[in-house]
This record gives structure tokens, C-alpha cells and sequence, in this order.
């Protein structure tokens, strides 16, 4: 279980660059898409949120159960009857299980996340190929239709935007 601030804030700093730029694409259709795809993300972070929230209680159960488990299986190391304490520690064990139920949690929500921008990622990149195909077309055919007299077509103008 590890936990990083800093890929934490550049995935949502990408996240919010993607949402953003998918607000900006010209074809309707093209908007469409990223507005379903936004919104099939957030529908399943809010069913993932709210299944954590009703089931919190079970699956902390679940977890203390698989860590008692854990704690109280066999192992090779052979320890006196009487040398040693007793390590079990119920507080330290629900402690455990919360942590691990909450991260569990937050990787659920990172995935979901993650998918949303690759989709959008994908989106976006295929709506610029069809944008650098058309630029470079009518670039292509305002040099083909250059009208000018003799001296003036052999000096360089300005592309239109």
C-alpha cells in the first residue's frame, strides 16, 4: 500500500487538462462522446462511493477477519510455551482493516479515473489527427490557388489561420 502525493495531483491535474479540453471540441458529435464518457465515469465513481459507504461495516469485517486469519496462521518458527507474549492486538488489527478497506477504496476511484482519461486522451488524439489532416490540406490547396502576377507570387506571404 503505498500512497503518493505527488501522482495523486498530476492525475487529477490531467484529469482536469482532459476534462477541459474535451469541453473545447468543435463537432458536436465529437462532444457528445466526451460528454458520455464523462458522464459514465462519474456515474460509476458515485455507485463505487456509495457501495463503499453502505457495505463499510462488511468489508471491514471481511478484512479483520482475513487479518486474524493471518495473524493466527502456523509458522515454522518454533517459540517456548511460556517465552514470548501474545501479540494479538484487536485494536491494532480494526485499525489495520479500516486502512486497508479506505485504500482499497481510493484504488477503485484512481482506476476508474485513470479510464476516464485514457478515454478521453483517445478522443482528443483522434479529433487532432482529423484536425491536422484538414489544416494540411487547405494549406495544400491555398498554395495551388496562388493568382498572383509573376513578381508578386515569388514572394512569401503569410498562411491564412
Amino acid at each position: 500500500m503505498t500512497y503518493s502525493q505527488s501522482q495523486e495531483i498530476k492525475s487529477i491535474f490531467e484529469r482536469a487538462t482532459k476534462r477541459k479540453q474535451a469541453q473545447s471540441l468543435r463537432t458536436p458529435a465529437d462532444f457528445q462522446k466526451s460528454r458520455e464518457i464523462i458522464d459514465r465515469h462519474d456515474k460509476a465513481i458515485a455507485t463505487a462511493t456509495r457501495d463503499y459507504r453502505a457495505e463499510y461495516a462488511t468489508r471491514v469485517e471481511l478484512a479483520t477477519k482475513r487479518l486474524i486469519d493471518k495473524a493466527g496462521h502456523k509458522t515454522k518458527n518454533f517459540t517456548r510455551r511460556f517465552v514470548g507474549a501474545d501479540r494479538f492486538d484487536k485494536s491494532a488489527i480494526q485499525r489495520q482493516a479500516h486502512r486497508e478497506v479506505r485504500f482499497k477504496h481510493n484504488q477503485a476511484i484512481s482506476r476508474i479515473e485513470r479510464s476516464e482519461t485514457r478515454e478521453l486522451t483517445k478522443l482528443i488524439e483522434t479529433v487532432r489527427g482529423r484536425d491536422v489532416i484538414k489544416d494540411h490540406a487547405r494549406n495544400d490547396f491555398q498554395k495551388a490557388v496562388n493568382r498572383r502576377s509573376n513578381q508578386d507570387r515569388r514572394i512569401q506571404t503569410r498562411a491564412r489561420d
